[in-house]
């Protein structure tokens, strides 16, 4: 019974043009990018830094990819790219 009142009033919205879902371009961990650069310019992987803002590994990957032409991005990337290269072959 609860899944068809959840039907109906879906289709109701829609019918009267409403948007149905999470607005585009809305990600959980938008306000975080901060600390998220901050944690990959020191070195942390993509799990670590996961773990330190809440969130799976997978939507932290989907929003790096999502948001690979931000320059503060594109720096700290590159940043733990070259700190990695000369760290990783003694």
């Amino acid at each position: 019974m609860n899944a068809e009142r959840i039907k109906r009033a879906l289709q109701a919205k829609k019918a009267l043009g409403g948007i149905l879902g999470r607005p585009i371009g809305v990600c959980c961990i938008d306000d975080q990018k901060a600390d998220i650069i901050e944690y990959i310019e020191k070195g942390f992987n993509i799990m670590e830094v996961a773990v330190f803002i809440g969130c799976s590994c997978q939507t932290l990957s989907k929003w790096l990819v999502q948001n690979k032409n931000d320059p503060d991005i594109q720096r700290a990337l590159i940043k733990a790219l070259i700190k990695e290269s000369k760290g990783g072959w003694h």
